[in-house]
């Protein structure tokens, strides 16, 4: 998907990772800004897609609500 949507990123990122894993680890929430920050310099434009567990995804959607991302700009799945 990079190479068609060149401002498109995938993060995995696990809270309680296997030994041996070799991406980003520990809570969502710690790697926002970094994340956001490599995407692009302007929050217009660019949406947020989140899959996770309720508590994850709704303190997520807080945290960049107050980075000033409109609502409508955070995509969501829960699974539970």
């Amino acid at each position: 998907m990079q190479r068609q949507y060149p401002r498109f990123r995938f993060w995995p990122t696990l809270t309680q990772p296997e030994p041996g894993w070799q991406l980003r680890s520990g809570r969502v929430q710690s790697h926002l800004t970094e994340a956001i920050d490599a995407t692009c310099d302007t929050r217009n434009g660019l949406d947020i897609y989140l899959c996770g567990l309720k508590p994850m995804v709704d303190n997520v959607r807080l945290i960049l609500k107050g980075m000033g991302f409109d609502r409508k700009q955070i995509r969501y799945e829960k699974y539970d």
